[in-house]
């Protein structure tokens, strides 16, 4: 998560250089689950002070491929939205990162069957059962 200071337009500048320190860093991993940024306007407690607009954040955050929320630390306004926005977006990027695992190097026929949702005890490829694909 990257937080910016919606009173602050040098806070959201900055951004740029954390984004591109985390990824410097995550790019080597082996780990292929693409990674899930969320940016957060925060302090919107204090519209009357506001610098940077709604749009202008959640624009910069669709330009990064990333989610977006505004938020008031200091009134607890979308915190718990935020972090259950982040999990969502981890899951869903870690089940697509299993189907894909799953389907690489599997036989055509038996991804098919797993797709159609076949019977566990036939879903069986190169004498091994893949129990992860019928959780998938």
């Amino acid at each position: 998560m990257l937080v910016y200071d919606i009173t602050s337009p040098a806070t959201l500048e900055q951004l740029a250089y954390f984004d591109d320190l985390i990824t410097t860093t995550t790019e080597e991993l082996p780990n292929q689950v693409r990674k899930v940024k969320v940016i957060a306007g925060n302090k919107c407690d204090l519209a009357s002070q506001r610098a940077i607009s709604s749009a202008d954040g959640l624009a910069w955050a669709r330009a990064q491929g990333m989610g977006f929320m505004e938020t008031s630390a200091k009134l607890k306004v979308n915190i718990e939205e935020t972090f259950a926005l982040i999990v969502r977006r981890v899951v869903e990027a870690r089940n697509a990162a299993q189907n894909q695992q799953h389907s690489n190097g599997m036989p055509e026929k038996y991804q098919e069957a797993m797709r159609k949702g076949v019977d566990e005890e036939k879903a069986t490829y190169e004498g091994g059962r893949c129990k992860c694909c019928i959780i998938c």
